[in-house]
């Protein structure tokens, strides 16, 4: 693919022709998807040489947010997505719906794909439906789309008229109606009227309306949802629920201490979640919390342990490895986000915990953005034998080239993706020393990210990885 955008670049389009009708339909999505990521970052526009590409083989369209501020080329993106008769995934990113909104309104009350489409996901719709009138339409062409499993329209505007359309339709999995404006009224009338229902989410600021639309339903109901966010910590008991949604399998609650604070009560509450008797995957969510609290907080919401499968940390405060000690030991947590922290060093602890040289042994995926240490580095990475993804974007932070030893000391035989930013400290070249041996270490690798954001290695340096890929004959992608 690179060898072939390269070409394209350089005014040799001859094998898109070629691709078009050669492709198979199980590959025409990555090959499509490919061109839409790198063209649509462009200033140029390139799509216009691309457009044999869309065709009825794509199932599946993804828009992401780095696109350039050429609003031509995203125009021409959706001429061409037209002839997509096929698509099955439409995934639309916020940026993408505020640059170009008219256009994405005619596309969306004229969809190619009405009786194909399994799924539609527009980040925010109050650009593309500003307005009753403009939801009307759009709902009214979902009107033969049997298909459709999926719908999210965050920010969408809605009347009466528009809400008796969205009941139509009686196939929905999941509906994401977040910030419109709904009553409590109306969204028991959506749990109820749509039987197959398994994920609804609607929120109006800090309230969930389905939460309190649920506390309205008498416990014979029998709802199919198997997912729930709460927007603020819950409060138990919980036998209300046990019996309405005997099919919950998934639980969300978001804690954001600038809005709720702290309190014995929402401890509790946590801690008694253990009673949603089939809950197996709990995520936790909390916004700028103190992380010296966590390390009380752990022993207080031991009981829910083993249903911990995913952690996001926002904008938290005096982060160390320390107070992570709780999180790592959780025998199924495989997902930590961590954004924007404050962190601190050992020199505010009076005597230092001993830190486990088992942490996270089930992580999967971690992500972290924001300022870092070697000491947090080290503890993520010390043992994680099923990491698969590992992403730190820390762009401004000045790290030693040997900061990621530990993936090849101890090899992450299950890692597939790493992508770092961050700014070497010393020499470049011993970072790509590094580097080579995590490749040589790490057999399913296949993603290298952010290799333009690595501040103090020398392009020369950078070339050594790149012969090495190649001499190798490597199965590596290396992205900017």
């Amino acid at each position: 693919m690179r060898i072939f955008i390269s070409q394209s670049e350089a005014g040799n389009f001859s094998w898109v022709e070629a691709a078009s009708e050669l492709v198979p339909p199980s590959c025409a999505d990555f090959l499509l998807d490919k061109v839409i990521e790198h063209c649509i970052s462009k200033e140029e526009d390139y799509f216009v040489s691309f457009s044999s590409l869309f065709n009825t083989k794509v199932r599946q369209i993804k828009i992401q947010n780095n696109s350039s501020d050429n609003s031509e080329n995203l125009l021409t993106l959706l001429k061409d997505l037209s002839k997509c008769k096929s698509l099955q995934q439409i995934e639309l990113s916020s940026e993408i719906c505020k640059k170009i909104p008219k256009t994405l309104q005619d596309f969306v009350t004229n969809l190619p794909c009405s009786l194909t489409v399994k799924s539609i996901k527009m980040s925010s719709c109050q650009y593309i439906l500003p307005d009753p009138e403009m939801t009307l339409k759009f709902l009214e062409t979902l009107e033969e789309a049997n298909q459709l499993r999926e719908l999210v329209i965050p920010g969408a505007a809605f009347d009466d008229l528009c809400f008796k359309h969205l009941l139509k339709l009686k196939h929905l999995f999941l509906l994401n109606i977040n910030n419109c404006k709904f009553s409590t009224i109306q969204t028991v009338q959506l749990l109820t009227g749509l039987p197959q229902l398994k994920c609804l989410e609607c929120t109006c600021g800090r309230q969930s309306k389905v939460v309190q639309a649920l506390s309205t339903l008498h416990a014979s109901s029998k709802l199919s949802l198997t997912s729930l966010t709460y927007r603020q910590p819950p409060r138990p008991p919980f036998e209300h629920l046990n019996k309405l949604l005997p099919k919950l399998k998934s639980v969300k609650v978001v804690w954001n201490v600038f809005e709720a604070g702290y309190s014995s009560a929402i401890d509790q509450g946590l801690g008694q979640l253990h009673q949603l008797e089939g809950v197996t995957e709990l995520t936790l969510e909390m916004s700028t919390i103190n992380m010296l609290y966590v390390i009380q907080l752990g022993p207080k919401i031991s009981s829910i342990s083993s249903q911990i499968t995913r952690i996001d940390l926002l904008e938290v405060e005096f982060l160390h490895p320390a107070c992570l000690e709780h999180f790592g030991s959780l025998p199924n947590l495989g997902h930590l986000t961590i954004i924007n922290p404050a962190i601190i060093g050992d020199d505010l602890f009076l005597e230092l915990p001993e830190l486990s040289q088992n942490p996270f042994p089930k992580i999967r995926k971690l992500i972290y953005e924001g300022p870092i240490s070697s000491q947090l580095i080290d503890y993520f990475t010390k043992f994680s034998p099923e990491l698969e993804e590992l992403v730190l974007k820390c762009p401004d932070v000045v790290l030693e080239p040997k900061c990621l030893k530990n993936l090849h000391l101890e090899p992450k035989r299950m890692l597939r993706k790493l992508a770092v930013e961050l700014t070497v400290a010393t020499k470049g070249q011993i970072f790509i020393k590094e580097l080579l041996k995590i490749i040589e270490s790490s057999e399913n690798l296949y993603e290298l990210g952010n290799v333009g954001q690595w501040n103090n290695v020398l392009p020369a340096h950078l070339g050594q990885l790149e012969s090495y890929v190649a001499e190798h004959n490597l199965d590596l992608a290396m992205e900017e």
